[in-house]
């Protein structure tokens, strides 16, 4: 038996329903199909800061999914892309880090884990 079929049970592909998160931001925000912009829908402004941040990083790990890229999101890109004062956007992601919603990684950058996404769906639906 080769080890990989040993650990079969617990081995995950850190896959993510691609579907649940597109229908779940779909209201707040839309991507440039050309530019990769993430564009904000007027929905969006009536979330809270915490729930701002939540849908920036879902936007955030779909372009990364289209890019087959992994992006750094520090909290300055995500204050300057929300349009959210610096020191408010480290609150909130030091409250997501708390709940573990976020994950801090090395070098300071932010990301969503795949396997938090529902989780996180569920925070502002």
């Amino acid at each position: 038996m080769r080890k990989e079929e040993a650990y079969n049970s617990i081995l995950d592909d850190e896959e993510f329903d691609r579907k649940l998160l597109a229908k779940a931001i779909e209201p707040y925000i839309r991507i440039g199909k050309e530019s990769k912009d993430i564009l904000f829908l007027d929905k969006f402004d009536n979330l809270t800061n915490k729930d701002k941040v939540l849908v920036y990083l879902l936007a955030q790990k779909v372009l990364d999914d289209l890019e087959n890229q992994d992006s750094l999101v520090f909290p300055q890109s995500i204050s300057s892309g929300l349009g959210v004062n610096d020191n408010t956007v480290r609150s909130v992601l030091r409250r997501l880090r708390q709940s573990d919603l976020v994950k801090k990684r090395d070098g300071g950058n932010y990301e969503i884990p795949n396997y938090r996404i529902e989780e996180v769906i569920d925070e502002f639906d």
